[in-house]
C-alpha cells in the first residue's frame, strides 16, 4: 500500500487531529473526575456537619439515659 504526496499530507493531518482530540478527551475525563471528587468531599463535609448539629439539638437527659443503660 503506497501513498502519494497528497494522501500522505491528509493522513498526517488527520493523525495530528486525532491526537489533539484524544488529548482533549483525556483532559475532559480528568476534569470530570476532579469535579466528582470535589462533590464527594463537599457531601461528606455537609453530612459531618449535619450529624454534629443534630447531636447538638438533642436534650441533655438523652445523654444521661444512654450512659446509665
Amino acid at each position: 500500500m503506497s501513498f502519494n504526496a497528497i494522501e500522505m499530507q491528509i493522513a498526517l493531518s488527520r493523525t495530528q487531529d486525532a491526537g489533539k482530540i484524544q488529548e482533549q478527551n483525556q483532559q475532559k475525563n480528568l476534569i470530570q473526575q476532579d469535579h466528582a471528587a470535589h462533590q464527594v468531599r463537599e457531601n461528606q463535609e455537609r453530612k459531618q456537619k449535619t450529624v454534629v448539629s443534630e447531636e447538638q439539638k438533642l436534650p441533655a437527659h438523652f445523654y444521661e439515659k444512654e450512659g446509665n443503660a
